[in-house]
Protein backbone atom coordinates (compact mmCIF):
# COMPACT_ATOMS: atom_id res chain seq x y z
CA UNK A 1 0.00 0.00 0.00
CA UNK A 2 1.25 3.45 -0.88
CA UNK A 3 2.20 5.40 2.24
CA UNK A 4 0.29 8.53 1.17
CA UNK A 5 -2.94 6.51 0.94
CA UNK A 6 -2.23 5.00 4.34
CA UNK A 7 -1.58 8.43 5.87
CA UNK A 8 -4.76 9.87 4.35
CA UNK A 9 -6.77 6.92 5.68
CA UNK A 10 -5.19 7.27 9.14
CA UNK A 11 -5.97 11.01 9.16
CA UNK A 12 -9.59 10.34 8.19
CA UNK A 13 -9.98 7.74 10.95
CA UNK A 14 -8.43 10.17 13.45
CA UNK A 15 -10.83 12.96 12.48
CA UNK A 16 -13.83 10.63 12.77
CA UNK A 17 -12.68 9.41 16.18
CA UNK A 18 -12.18 12.97 17.38
CA UNK A 19 -15.58 14.12 16.14
CA UNK A 20 -17.32 11.10 17.67
CA UNK A 21 -15.67 11.51 21.05
CA UNK A 22 -16.44 15.24 21.04
CA UNK A 23 -20.17 14.51 20.76
CA UNK A 24 -19.97 12.53 24.01
CA UNK A 25 -17.24 14.45 25.80
CA UNK A 26 -18.36 18.06 25.39
CA UNK A 27 -21.68 17.89 27.30
CA UNK A 28 -19.88 16.23 30.21
CA UNK A 29 -17.28 18.98 30.16
CA UNK A 30 -20.01 21.66 30.14
CA UNK A 31 -21.65 20.02 33.17
CA UNK A 32 -18.30 19.83 34.98
CA UNK A 33 -17.47 23.48 34.24
CA UNK A 34 -20.91 24.68 35.30
CA UNK A 35 -20.67 22.65 38.50
CA UNK A 36 -17.26 24.19 39.24
CA UNK A 37 -18.71 27.67 38.76
CA UNK A 38 -21.69 26.91 41.02
CA UNK A 39 -20.48 24.33 43.58
CA UNK A 40 -23.58 24.62 45.74
CA UNK A 41 -25.60 22.52 43.27
CA UNK A 42 -26.78 19.15 44.57
CA UNK A 43 -25.40 16.78 41.93
CA UNK A 44 -24.73 16.01 38.29
CA UNK A 45 -28.39 15.42 37.42
CA UNK A 46 -29.38 18.70 39.07
CA UNK A 47 -26.70 20.59 37.15
CA UNK A 48 -27.71 18.95 33.86
CA UNK A 49 -31.38 19.82 34.42
CA UNK A 50 -30.45 23.41 35.20
CA UNK A 51 -28.38 23.75 32.03
CA UNK A 52 -31.23 22.27 29.99
CA UNK A 53 -33.77 24.60 31.60
CA UNK A 54 -31.63 27.71 31.13
CA UNK A 55 -30.16 27.10 27.67
CA UNK A 56 -32.07 24.18 26.17
CA UNK A 57 -30.44 21.08 24.72
CA UNK A 58 -28.06 23.26 22.70
CA UNK A 59 -26.61 24.55 25.96
CA UNK A 60 -24.70 21.31 26.35
CA UNK A 61 -22.77 22.20 23.20
CA UNK A 62 -22.15 25.88 23.95
CA UNK A 63 -18.51 26.67 23.29
CA UNK A 64 -18.03 23.59 21.09
CA UNK A 65 -16.55 25.48 18.14
CA UNK A 66 -13.04 25.86 19.62
CA UNK A 67 -13.02 22.15 20.49
CA UNK A 68 -14.16 21.22 16.98
CA UNK A 69 -11.37 23.32 15.49
CA UNK A 70 -8.86 21.75 17.89
CA UNK A 71 -9.91 18.24 16.92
Amino acid sequence: MDTSIYLAFAALIGMLRGATSLIIEHPLDVIKTYWQAYPSRAGVISVAKEIRNLKGWGGFYSGAVPNIIRV
